[in-house]
């Protein structure tokens, strides 16, 4: 898995590359939670993550609580069909915001 940073405007974005499993999901954790003392909008590009374990779900589902309780913004974008499946199966896509693109989601979470 690799991760890379990239700021837009008021926004982060994390891009996350490869499989989130729970080898991998504590990087994550480690990189999303410092992302968030960042910028007032969270986004994690998940166009390259091909497999999201539950240690991922997780990890994803502790960002969007700590961005809420800290009145930021938190979204997810460009999710492939399988890790689409993942969230759906879930629940995870009635309590955290996603988006098609990435253009979208910013347009979306910047008010």
């Amino acid at each position: 898995m690799n991760i890379s940073e990239e700021k837009r405007d008021n926004a982060l974005v994390l891009k996350v590359s490869g499989r989130i499993d729970s080898s991998t999901a504590p990087d994550l954790q480690t990189q999303l939670m410092a992302a968030i003392g960042q910028a007032p909008t969270i986004l994690i590009d998940l166009g390259e993550t091909d497999y999201m374990s539950s240690a991922g779900l997780r990890v994803i589902l502790m960002g969007a609580k700590t961005c809420k309780k800290d009145a930021r913004q938190f979204g997810l974008c460009c999710l492939q069909d399988s890790v689409h499946e993942v969230f759906e199966i879930s629940g995870f896509l009635s309590i955290i915001q996603t988006f098609a693109t990435r253009d979208e989601a910013l347009q979306a979470l910047a008010g």
